[in-house]
């Protein structure tokens, strides 16, 4: 069992999708029928499918001349666009990026446990930060203002603003660098046993899992919880 005050944690990141949020998707995915809805204002008359495939395309094309790092929505889209024979001008690409962001944002629902225990660990002190491998730092940022937990983010990190993905150990560095903690300071919260649990381990972090009906318990985690609530009980 972690001891919050023998250990000298001072904050504790979390993952967004499973761990603070259940992330719900669809067989007719919403984003592509916004978009389609979106390019249908602008004169363009493409289906929903049309533009899954596209997107597909783009974002496999980009994957083939890029590094392996993670790829930007907007950039994805862009490149969709173009695959659709239309000309990616700035206005374009901007109106199709929000309504996809609208969409994604929309799939996202928060753990009903999630804001008493963030007002909960501000309460004994801890900072609270985000970890999350995101394509777009602004379908994060959204739902954290939404649903009122922003407020009490000190540090909010994804993969788009740094380009490394969880579990590279640089994101996490990255992380507590920002909230001015060393990696032994700090402790992460997530479902996945190899992006959030081996990699916060690897970084030097104590890696928290919270087990979902996907993954099954790491033996390498520090402690397994069931529900975000469990988190106050083994931290004090």
């Amino acid at each position: 069992m972690l001891n919050m005050d023998k250990l000298n944690i001072k904050v504790i990141f979390f993952d967004i999708g499973s761990t603070l949020y259940e992330v719900k998707t669809y067989e007719k995915p919403k984003w592509a029928t916004l978009v389609s809805l979106e390019l249908g204002k602008l004169g363009y008359n493409i289906d929903y499918e049309e533009i899954l495939e596209a997107y597909k395309l783009a974002r496999e094309d980009l994957k083939s001349i890029i590094i392996p790092v993670e790829l930007w929505h907007l950039a994805i889209l862009s490149l969709m666009l173009n695959t659709l024979n239309i000309i990616p001008k700035p206005k374009i690409v901007r109106r199709v990026y929000k309504a996809f962001i609208k969409a994604l944002a929309e799939s996202f629902y928060i753990d009903p446990e999630a804001l008493k225990v963030f007002t909960e660990l501000k309460d004994l002190g801890l900072r609270i930060g985000i970890i999350s491998n995101s394509s777009s730092d602004d379908v994060v940022y959204e739902v954290l203002l939404r649903d009122g937990l922003l407020s009490y983010v000190d540090v909010l990190v994804t993969s788009q603003q740094v380009s490394w993905k969880k579990p590279n150990p640089r994101i996490f560095h990255y992380a507590c660098k920002l909230a001015s903690v060393e990696p032994r300071e700090a402790a992460h919260v997530g479902d996945d046993p190899y992006a959030d649990v081996i990699g916060a381990k690897t970084a030097g972090l104590y890696a928290i899992q919270k087990l979902t009906i996907n993954n099954k318990a790491s033996p390498y985690a520090d402690y397994v919880i069931h529900k975000l609530s469990e988190l106050l009980d083994i931290l004090t």
